[in-house]
């Protein structure tokens, strides 16, 4: 849209070549002024620099499933632990017997399943 036309027309007019998007109003397609970036300034480089981004493979993510599943299930079997002694269905002395049979083994799985996930993530 222009100032003297203000019916918009069928197809926008294209920006020059060296104004990005960010220094073009959607409105009316002029140059934003004043901005870092209008037509006529030059831009910096930036300070610091953008690391690729990393793509998930499949491996990796049965890795992760495997590690949630894992921490679920010690998360669980404290919780139901739990549970036994709260509601009376077990004794406490019950309870820690069962804690100290099963934790130890559900630790060292969960403790081996993400240390390897987090280890080979790092490379």
């Amino acid at each position: 849209m222009t100032e003297d036309n203000p019916t918009p027309s069928a197809q926008p007019p294209k920006p020059k070549p060296d104004v990005t998007d960010a220094d073009v109003q959607a409105e009316d397609w002029s140059v934003v002024e004043g901005e870092k970036g209008a037509v006529g300034e030059s831009r910096a480089p930036l300070p610091f620099s953008i690391p690729p981004v990393a793509t998930e493979t499949p491996q990796d993510k049965v890795r992760k499933y495997i590690a949630y599943i894992l921490l679920a299930i010690l998360a669980g079997n404290l919780f139901l632990a739990w549970l036994a002694g709260v509601s009376g269905r077990a004794s406490w002395s019950e309870v820690k017997d069962y804690i100290v049979a099963t934790q130890p083994a559900l630790v060292a799985l969960v403790g081996a399943a993400t240390g390897f996930y987090y280890g080979t993530k790092a490379q």
